[in-house]
């Protein structure tokens, strides 16, 4: 499958000679601000989906759940195929509330 994120760790992408810090929470997902909304949605997929280069608040699920009644789990990983995607989907335990996969 590779490699995934170590839970409860953060890391920085370099972006035009600045550090870009991002972290990742308990469950292995990209720290999100909405965790207190129920998580709907999942997205697993590569650096697209994990919005490499980017702040956590800025990443794309965060930008569609803060206006949204739930919010969207970001399992997202560089460098990864379609193939270890669905891998890391099927062996992820996801919370009940998840009712939507995201393939990215």
């Amino acid at each position: 499958m590779g490699w995934t994120r170590k839970a409860n760790s953060s890391g920085y992408d370099s972006s035009g000679g600045k550090k870009i810090k991002f972290n990742i929470d308990h469950d292995g997902s990209r720290k999100s601000k909405f965790k207190n909304k129920i998580a709907k949605y999942a997205s697993f997929g590569d650096s697209y989906v994990f919005c490499k280069e980017v702040k956590d608040k800025y990443t794309w699920q965060e930008n569609i759940s803060k206006n949204k009644p739930f919010y969207i789990l970001n399992y997202g990983l560089g460098n990864y195929g379609l193939d270890q995607a669905i891998i890391r989907y099927a062996n992820t335990k996801l919370n009940k509330s998840v009712k939507f996969i995201i393939i990215g």
